[in-house]
């Protein structure tokens, strides 16, 4: 098994940088506060709906996310800020962290968010999506569904 070397890219929001965080390298409680803030999102109720699109399955993701009003907490569970470790992540920083991205006001900071939304969140979910493709193939049999048109938006709904 061959570690990561490269250090990982900082998204910058307001001047101030951040970092992801894996989901393999969560501490006991950042992975509880997220769970307990999935929970409260009513995702855990979605699931991939047959002959779904995995991209489809995400903007669904997405909106619920919208709706549930907890995306900038999710970020803050997820991002940890330059020079924090996770062992330093608390839930008070990820609450300060989401405070301080609804603070934030130039179009070019709304426009950063509403990607990180893309690429934090989603990526976050797609760790357990490929598990329930996993889980479906074993459980079923059956090899991949062949690929259809995306039902996708043409556009993302705005995090603001």
């Amino acid at each position: 098994m061959t570690q990561r070397t490269q250090e990982p890219a900082a998204a910058v929001f307001g001047g101030r940088r951040f970092y992801g965080i894996e989901p393999g390298a969560m501490t006991v409680g950042q992975q509880l506060h997220y769970h307990r803030l999935y929970a409260q999102s009513g995702l855990k109720n979605l699931s991939l709906e047959d002959g779904e699109e995995p991209s489809d399955f995400a903007v669904r993701i997405l909106n619920e996310l919208l709706a549930a009003g907890i995306v900038l907490q999710m970020l803050g569970t997820l991002l940890l800020p330059e020079g924090k470790t996770a062992k330093d992540w608390t839930p008070a920083m990820s609450e300060e962290t989401a405070a301080y991205l609804s603070g934030l006001t130039s179009s070019e900071d709304m426009a950063a968010v509403q990607a990180h939304v893309l690429t934090v969140v989603l990526d976050f979910f797609e760790h357990g999506l490929t598990s329930v493709f996993s889980s479906r193939k074993s459980s079923t049999g059956t090899k991949s569904r062949q690929p259809r048109p995306s039902r996708r938006a043409s556009t993302i709904p705005s995090v603001h």
